[in-house]
């Protein structure tokens, strides 16, 4: 998989990780290079990607093995205040009136 540039690799893991319940370490993380694995010490799963010469493009160079953690409620901590903010700004265009009792409501039913 390629995505446009480092952000928005990780912005994409950071989704996945909250959609199928499971979180990760980073290990290495900038502009070039991006390497990290499940929280979980007994899950295999790790993936490793980076820049692409002479271009901004991120893309997964390997992604070997499948997690076997389960995936049960260990996504905790993975909606970071950038997450939040994107997905906040997207209910708070559709309803400007919503509170924040309510966002969080909706948040956790799309996303839980």
């Amino acid at each position: 998989a390629t995505f446009p540039n480092s952000k928005a690799f990780r912005v994409a893991l950071r989704q996945v990780a909250i959609r199928e319940d499971w979180s990760f370490d980073t290990q290495y993380s900038d502009t070039k290079r991006f390497r990290a694995s499940c929280t979980d010490e007994d899950c295999p799963w790790r993936i490793h990607a980076s820049k692409l010469p002479n271009t901004n493009t991120f893309m997964v160079k390997k992604l070997p093995f499948e997690h076997t953690c389960g995936r049960k409620n260990c996504s905790k901590g993975m909606a970071n205040r950038d997450w939040l903010a994107d997905k906040g700004k997207a209910a708070l265009e559709e309803n400007a009136t919503v509170s924040a009792k309510q966002l969080k409501e909706r948040l956790q039913r799309e996303y839980d």
